[in-house]
């Protein structure tokens, strides 16, 4: 028995339809991310930037007792002027737009993954939330080719079942709710978010909250139900996203979490990526559904 819920798990064939929302929203998502680091790319990584070359190389170095810094793949390193970094964003931008179109295919997702990489390993202290989420959704979509199901024809088709979209939902599914268990494990070992203040610290913390922090400071009952909002809608999302009755239901749930989180931060693209992912929940039934046929 567990055999068959193995294989069944891992190899019937999947509606390819989620992967391509996925896709559209990933190149979406990317275009919004590298249009952050127009803003100071010179300033950081230019030529005389806080983290030139010859400071990033002997700090890496340093950091991974003498690792050759050319293991670290990204062509960043030798990229300095600014009109060329400028150029490397607009490649990526670019290369974006072809992902989404599901142009070449895995090809056009996996050069997007490599990009995506490149930044991130040019600049690894500069890394937030959505650098690991972002990375980890190009490599799974690399798994399914996206030709069929692109920009240009979601929802215009009967899509055909096929093996690697079910292989590439599943890790998404299994990694989306890995991310959402340990951020919530890691919450609820914080005294603040037991105690309800969470919310306000992250208010703080923020240049520019959508809620206004005086607004907060004198209703703390509102202050308490934010907080402690952000923390069940994510138990309830853990309990929806497997059953097939409730797994709507779930989704929604982490979908709130995201606008909260966009409510109380200043982060945009960690609560939207997580709230793309969601995607893959939606319409894929879960393996313990013995009357579901595919």
């Amino acid at each position: 028995m567990p055999q068959q819920f193995w294989d069944k798990f891992w190899f019937t064939p999947a509606d390819p339809k989620p992967l391509g929302f996925v896709r559209l929203g990933w190149s979406l998502l990317t275009i919004a991310y590298l249009a952050t680091w127009f803003v100071d790319v010179t300033s950081w990584i230019g030529s005389d930037g806080i983290l030139a070359a010859p400071r990033i190389a002997e700090l890496l170095q340093s950091a991974a007792d003498e690792q050759p810094i050319y293991l670290r793949i990204s062509p960043l390193y030798w990229i300095q002027s600014e009109t060329m970094l400028y150029a490397y964003l607009s490649l990526g931008i670019a290369l974006a737009v072809i992902a989404a179109t599901g142009l070449f295919g895995r090809i056009g997702s996996f050069c997007m993954w490599l990009f995506v990489i490149s930044i991130v390993h040019r600049a690894p202290m500069l890394s937030g939330l959505c650098e690991p989420i972002l990375t980890m959704g190009w490599g799974y979509l690399t798994i399914h080719s996206g030709k069929e199901q692109n920009l240009f024809r979601l929802g215009l088709y009967d899509p055909t079942p096929s093996l690697a979209a079910n292989i590439a939902l599943h890790l998404m599914q299994i990694h989306l709710y890995a991310w959402i268990m340990l951020s919530l494990a890691s919450q609820l070992g914080g005294l603040v978010w037991w105690q309800g203040e969470a919310v306000w610290w992250l208010a703080s913390e923020s240049r520019s909250p959508a809620l206004s922090l005086n607004w907060l400071g004198r209703n703390p009952y509102a202050l308490n139900a934010l907080t402690h909002g952000v923390i069940i809608s994510q138990c309830l999302a853990l309990f929806m996203l497997w059953p097939t009755a409730v797994r709507k239901y779930g989704v929604c749930a982490l979908w709130g979490t995201c606008g909260l989180l966009i409510l109380v931060s200043d982060q945009l693209l960690y609560p939207l990526s997580l709230a793309i992912l969601g995607i893959v929940f939606w319409n894929v039934a879960w393996v313990s559904d013995p009357g579901h046929e595919r």
